[in-house]
């Protein structure tokens, strides 16, 4: 499904919302907003959001698709964050266990990029990266002229409204086109992405 932006900044869009919000979080198949004119399109970069889920996988290799066309390269964005760190600092174990973390984000990254190294495209570089996600792959877009890509969480509307989402804040800030994969479960899932999604992981913190 292919929908336009409704024009105004990405003030206006936190405030208002948008039609094209209303559509995308409500579709059962994938949404192309459209946004930022000729200018914006064809994109140079598709930009992938990663969290490891299989929202994120059927993203990401919709998108590559798209970007194949073009002759698009990919970059596959992950975040993590690390937790507050503690008065008096972490101890060696706390910093053992952090970095056991990292390892994992990295190995769950690299197992995507292998995924999509399988399609056919013009390039794949991965980042892992600490902070926000939404802000993380905003910067990313920033670059040069991009199509975002993420997956949809799945969250209702209570639960975006108290939470917000990746997806919802990548779609309200963004000057450029996004594409926006649906969350789906269970065998749905596994058809749509096309391949199998690695394990989403969390920072925890370490006791």
């Amino acid at each position: 499904m292919v929908v336009g932006g409704r024009g105004h900044g990405a003030i206006g869009r936190i405030l208002l919302g948008s039609v094209s919000e209303g559509v995308v979080h409500h579709s059962k198949f994938p949404v192309l907003v459209v946004r930022g004119g000729q200018d914006a399109w064809p994109p140079e970069r598709v930009i992938v959001g990663d969290d490891g889920s299989g929202a994120a996988g059927g993203a990401a290799g919709l998108a590559a698709s798209i970007g194949a066309v073009f002759g698009a390269g990919i970059v596959l964005v992950r975040a993590y964050r690390y937790p507050p760190e503690p008065i008096g600092g972490w101890s060696p174990e706390d910093r053992r266990r952090l970095d056991e973390e990292r390892a994992r984000e990295e190995d769950a990254l690299a197992k995507r990029a292998r995924n999509l190294r399988q399609r056919p495209g013009n390039g794949l570089t991965t980042r892992l990266v600490e902070g926000d996600p939404a802000a993380a792959i905003l910067r990313a877009g920033e670059e040069s002229r991009s199509l975002l890509a993420v997956g949809s969480r799945g969250l209702g509307v209570i639960g975006r409204a108290r939470f917000g989402s990746v997806s919802s804040k990548v779609l309200r800030a963004a000057t450029g086109p996004i594409l926006v994969y649906p969350h789906v479960s269970g065998g749905s899932a596994r058809a749509n992405a096309g391949e199998a999604s690695t394990a989403g992981r969390r920072t925890r913190v370490p006791s």
